[in-house]
């Protein structure tokens, strides 16, 4: 389908024309795309794939003036081009469908030895020297071995030998000249060996000093970074661009002149370029302080308070360099604003509350007052007092539980052992419950627990006939998706949003109301996405950047 379509498809337009579910057809496509049967680009929010074009190997091998070995996962020779067969004065025969150790080509590849390639097919690559004696004179290479990928799936390796010879050859003449030179101005003049001491001391001492300011770099818990003031062009980053930001401090992103505006929130670029400008005012040595939200390699953003001042200005030597650093201040912002959400819901929740138990004591006094002028034998009143107090009770008990939402910031927590715990908390009965591979941790209010725990019981006091309640955790879209499913009734359609109001629901609990206010804290939602008659099914759904590996 991809063939007949060179424009692209969608995986919607996929899903549709092969009449598969959407995530069943992005499985497929992304196999594809991973075993390079096919390309695929972004182009907007959605993801287009193309047919893959690519030559045969046994034609890029041809192509190459390096010398090429292609190995299988059991280490024997698949492929082998023309230019290694030529240095080495083998055939193809002597070297194909041999294991590698066992070849004619085993002598000369010392460096590479089985167990550095069996790592290789797991992905680790490493590069290694070999001399090849051959007619006399001796040749030089530096090989390099990596993982490979086959069409079908399977694994390999790829062997690349680069011929060397005259860069040796050339750096030992050089060291030959050097020393000769040395010797030479060594007789010539003794008095330049105090100089040449003095100044092999003086740049020790500089290599001390740089070595001090590069573990001060490294050890550093920020961002220290260089940039152009005039382009926005990285120029220079410690080891935390790695560890904060998930990129790496080598490589094509962060190589010389790699744009930082691109990573800037949308929103925040306007109050990035008056930055730029107050930086561009600003006298020597004055620090200006911004917070900006940069995208994580991951795809998520996070917020950085940077402290930034331009440290070269001499307008020959353009561009002018901005020295920072930054503190990653993300998740003391996700505290500060679940505080004031919790803040919120905390006073809107105590008006409403107190609204309730007005009402019901206006209840209970006209009931009492009535039981008091009327028979003593009113039992109707009586009644309607008793579950007026009732009512006042569970309200109460419900505000005690609710003032704890927000009350200290979140936390970074262990979804299993969470599950685990509330589930030791509670009398289930014959109720099992399966923790499943939840091996997650997510950004959630410290209450996480109790959002758990209500779910559980709701299961088990409500479900009807439940004999057993699952947890599992998966991606959906980006999104971190922990599903509670249990096996009883069911939730009728018209309920499923009603069920997670105030006071809504048999025996009028705020379980679910609690829940859905707990995980509302730090940004998660909940939903219920069961068949009446099926079982109960309840979603978390955690955004990217709260959840990471356990």
């Amino acid at each position: 389908m991809l063939a007949e379509n060179p424009k692209g498809l969608t995986i919607e337009e996929v899903s549709r024309k092969l009449t598969l579910n959407r995530a069943t057809a992005a499985k497929y496509l992304n196999a594809m795309a991973v075993s390079g049967q096919a390309e695929v680009r972004a182009l907007g929010p959605a993801k287009v794939f193309y047919s893959s074009h690519r030559l045969p190997l046994a034609d890029l091998m041809s192509l190459s003036s390096d010398l090429i070995l292609v190995l299988d996962d059991g280490l024997f020779v698949l492929h082998a081009n023309d230019t290694l067969l030529y240095h080495f004065g083998l055939e193809s025969g002597e070297v194909k469908g041999l294991r590698l150790d066992l070849s004619p080509l085993a002598p000369f590849l010392a460096g590479a030895d089985a167990g550095r390639l069996m790592q290789t097919l797991e992905g680790a690559e490493h590069v290694f020297d070999c001399e090849v004696e051959r007619g006399g004179m001796t040749r030089y290479y530096r090989g390099r071995a990596l993982p490979l990928v086959f069409e079908a799936g399977a694994r390999g390796v790829g062997l690349i030998l680069e011929d060397v010879t005259g860069d040796r050859r050339h750096q030992q003449e050089l060291e030959t000249r050097v020393q000769e030179r040395t010797r030479e101005l060594e007789e010539a003049n003794a008095a330049l060996e105090r100089e040449v001491d003095e100044r092999r001391r003086a740049e020790e001492r500089l290599a001390a000093s740089r070595r001090t300011v590069q573990q001060i770099l490294e050890t550093t818990p920020n961002l220290v970074y260089v940039y152009a003031v005039e382009t926005v062009r990285l120029r220079y980053a410690n080891p935390n661009l790695t560890t904060i930001l998930g990129y790496p401090t080598e490589g094509s992103w962060a190589g010389e002149g790699s744009e930082i505006l691109p990573l800037v929130h949308p929103d925040d670029r306007s109050l990035l370029e008056g930055h730029r400008d107050a930086l561009d005012a600003s006298s020597d040595g004055e620090v200006r302080e911004i917070e900006v939200r940069l995208r994580h390699a991951l795809g998520h953003y996070l917020t950085l308070r940077c402290r930034e001042l331009v440290f070269k200005r001499d307008p020959d030597r353009r561009p002018r360099l901005v020295i920072g650093t930054a503190e990653d201040v993300t998740e003391r912002r996700r505290a500060a604003n679940a505080l004031r959400t919790a803040n919120g819901q905390l006073l809107l929740l105590n008006g409403i509350t107190r609204h309730d138990i007005l009402n019901q004591l206006n209840i209970l006094t006209c009931s009492l007052g009535l039981i008091q002028g009327g028979p003593p034998s009113d039992a109707a009143n009586l009644d309607q007092a008793r579950r007026a107090v009732e009512t006042i009770r569970r309200q109460i008990t419900f505000t005690r539980d609710y003032q704890s939402i927000g009350a200290r910031p979140p936390e970074w927590q262990r979804v299993g052992a969470v599950i685990g715990h509330a589930t030791a908390e509670l009398d289930l009965g014959s109720v099992a419950v399966d923790v499943g591979d939840c091996d997650v941790e997510i950004y959630a209010d410290r209450l996480f627990e109790k959002a758990i725990s209500a779910l559980i019981d709701n299961a088990a006091r409500h479900g009807g006939a439940v004999g057993m309640i699952r947890f599992s955790c998966s991606l959906v879209e980006g999104e971190l998706a922990i599903v509670c499913a249990d096996d009883g009734v069911g939730i009728p359609d018209d309920e499923k949003e009603r069920i997670f109001d105030r006071a809504i629901g048999r025996n009028s609990g705020y379980g679910l109301f609690l829940a859905r206010e707990i995980l509302g804290i730090t940004g998660l939602t909940i939903r219920e996405t069961g068949r009446q008659n099926e079982g109960a099914r309840f979603e978390i759904l955690v955004p990217p950047g709260l959840f990471r590996p356990g």
